[in-house]
Parts: structure tokens; sequence; C-alpha cells
């Protein structure tokens, strides 16, 4: 392979070769194509974009250091001593394990789409190379602070549009326990009234990429400052739109464009809504929601199976892994027994 095609992008076709074919008939053709679109669907789009990305790293570096190594170093496909070289490269490089981790994926994903499923499967030098890197590295995830002090924060969000609409997200995205992809997503037809409050239609989440759908209820709070149902109510009265994105960009002059918020604006809302309310925003991200309402939930003695019917989580160890007491004595085993 020369440098010219090493460095040419991949085709569509190169990139999504589920089906090894040499000469096609048009219609053959068009029934391939439709093929290699469903497997390009069975990943979300994120994911893909990550993982695409991922593997360009990888066939940089490939071919930066075809030289050093005095030979050609294939990305594609790798041998997998390579990539094991490479992976040692990002540990040294300084690379945390989460994402070391995550390149690997994206170059087997690459591998397989391109109809080489087996190449790095069940590679011993691989897998040594990453048990070294998680024992020296360590695998420790530092977890940002759980959003808790809703009352607290919401009551000092001035009575703006703005105001009124990240009042609207805070609460609604704790009591949900909404990823911000899952907020962001939400239309004003995803809200159903109900005697009890609001009834939330999430169309598609991080764990249903098949789009099945799951509906999450929202109770009206008996304090009217941090109740969520209260709060999406006077967001829709004040910004006046009845279909459409729920949560939108605001302009100078308290107008609410058609533009939806990105998963970013959730997370600088967070940390704004708490600095100020005088709390240090460097530990908070927009995943503060989600682990808010579980821990909130785990702290009023909510049972696991009731949280993960709100959360929608599929195994009870990630649930868990949400838990984040900020006291060692919450919830102590040792503490009860004494």
């Amino acid at each position: 392979m020369t440098p010219e095609q090493r460095r040419r992008p991949p085709t569509k076709s190169a990139a999504l070769a589920v089906v090894p074919v040499t000469a096609l008939s048009t219609n053959l053709a068009a029934q391939v194509e439709s093929a290699q679109a469903y497997a390009l669907g069975s990943k979300a789009p994120k994911t893909r974009l990550e993982y695409a990305k991922d593997f360009r790293a990888f066939r940089e570096w490939c071919e930066d250091n075809s030289d050093l190594a005095g030979k050609e170093l294939e990305s594609m496909p790798a041998k997998p001593a390579t990539v094991a070289v490479y992976l040692a490269h990002l540990a040294d490089e300084g690379s945390k394990v989460s994402t070391i981790e995550r390149r690997l994926c994206g170059i087997r994903y690459e591998h397989r789409v391109r109809g080489y499923p087996n190449a790095l499967t069940g590679s011993e030098a691989i897998d040594r190379v990453i048990q070294g890197i998680r024992r020296r590295l360590g695998v420790a995830v530092t977890k940002k602070r759980p959003f808790m002090d809703v009352a607290r924060v919401t009551s000092k969000l001035p009575d703006t549009l703005i105001g009124v609409r990240d009042r609207a997200i805070l609460t609604l995205g704790f009591i949900c326990a909404f990823r911000r992809s899952e907020l962001i997503a939400l239309d004003v037809s995803d809200l159903h009234e109900d005697p009890e409050g609001y009834r939330v239609h999430l169309r598609r989440s991080k764990t249903d990429q098949e789009g099945k759908g799951f509906w999450k209820p929202v109770p009206r709070a008996k304090d009217p400052a941090t109740c969520p149902v209260a709060a999406v109510q006077a967001w829709l009265a004040r910004a006046g739109h009845t279909e459409g994105p729920l949560f939108r960009r605001i302009l100078r002059g308290e107008h609410a464009t058609e533009k939806r918020l990105t998963g970013h604006s959730i997370a600088t809302i967070v940390k704004q809504s708490t600095a100020r309310a005088g709390i240090d925003p460097s530990d908070f991200s927009s995943h503060s929601l989600r682990a808010g309402f579980v821990t909130s939930a785990a702290k009023a003695g909510s049972s696991i199976e009731s949280i993960m019917r709100q959360t929608g989580h599929k195994d009870p160890k990630s649930v868990i892994g949400y838990i984040r007491f900020e006291n060692l004595f919450d919830k102590s085993a040792a503490k009860d027994l004494l």
C-alpha cells in the first residue's frame, strides 16, 4: 500500500464491507447497499463518530511510525502486536485507561464492519497489555458530585425567561434522572398530562438504541418551588411554543428560538446554577442530575427496583454505582448494628 493509499479516507463501501462480493448486478448492489446501511445503524451516530476518530488516530500512528519500524505498519487489517504497541504508546503518553479502552473498541469495530470480524478478537498480546495498563494506571473513576440541593439552587434562579427555562430543566432532569442527551431530545409532544402530573415519553435512550420507548412519571411536588410539573408549565407559558423541541436556546431580549439546546448547554446550566447558589461548580456536570436522583432516592429508602423503574437501568450494579453518599456513615451497615 502506498503512502497516498494509506492516507485516502475509506469509501462508504469499504467502511461497511459486510457482504464480500466482487461483481454485482444493479439490483443486488442496491440490496448490498441497504444491508450496509442497516449495519451502520447498529450503533448510535455519536458512537460511530467516536469510533471513527479512534481508528483515524490509530491509522495516523501507523503511518507516522512505519519508517521508524523499518516496515509498513498496517492499520487494516492490523496485526495484534501492532495494536498492542499502540495501546502501550497511549499509556506512556498519559492517556486514561478509559480512553485507551475506547480506542481499542473503535479499532475493533472498524475491523468488524470492514470484513475482518476475528482479526483482533481473543488476542493474548492485546489482552496482556490492557491488563498491565490497568494494573499500573488503575481504573478508579473520579465521579462528579450528585445534584441534590434542588430547592437551594432553583431558589437562586432569576425570574427571567432563561431562569424559568433552567428551573424546568433542573427539576425535570433531576426527578426523571435524565441523561443530557435525553433532556435535549424531548419534544413538547412527549409530555402527556396526567391527574398526578406528567407522563414523559422517552422515545430513545443510550440503553434503548432500537427506539422501543420508555415512560417516566413526573408527579407534582408538595413544594411549588421544586415542582417539576409547575416548572415545565411555567416555561411553556413564558416561551409560548406548543410543539417542537421542549428546551430551546434563548436570544437576548427574552426570545426563545426554534433551536434545540445542546448537551454542552445542559452541563453549563448545571454549573452556572450551582455557582449562583454558592456551591463549587467544578464538582458538577450534566450527569450530576441523574446521580442526584439515584442518591436522593436511595437515602430516602427507595428500593433498587423502584429506582430502576425511574432511571431505566437494566442492571442493578449500574444503579449502585450511581449512589454517591457524601457522608461515609450514610446507610452504613456497621452503624445499623450499634
